[in-house]
């Protein structure tokens, strides 16, 4: 099906071209993201990822220890953090 939309093999190619990022991951972003369509900003889009931890704060005061968002995608967060990393 991706090889058949010229549109989508070429955003499939850029994906897995990234380090780390097989076929399954990159298959979960385009999808997820609707072609990464959705976010303007890679900051909107690691946010929606789930990988960007946030402070419970009050002023000066820390409450709590960092936690990913409620609404952050569990699933994409999980694929992501399974792939490699290879300097």
């Amino acid at each position: 099906m991706i090889k058949l939309d010229e549109k989508l093999s070429n955003i499939f190619e850029k994906a897995t071209s990234v380090t780390g990022v097989g076929k399954v991951t990159a298959l979960f972003l385009i999808c997820y993201t609707n072609e990464f369509t959705m976010y303007e900003t890679p900051r909107q889009l690691a946010c929606y990822c789930g990988v960007v931890p946030f402070e419970y704060t009050s002023g000066k005061s820390v409450r709590a220890k960092p936690r990913v968002h409620f609404m952050a995608n569990k699933k994409l967060k999980k694929q992501l953090h399974m792939c490699p990393y290879q300097p």
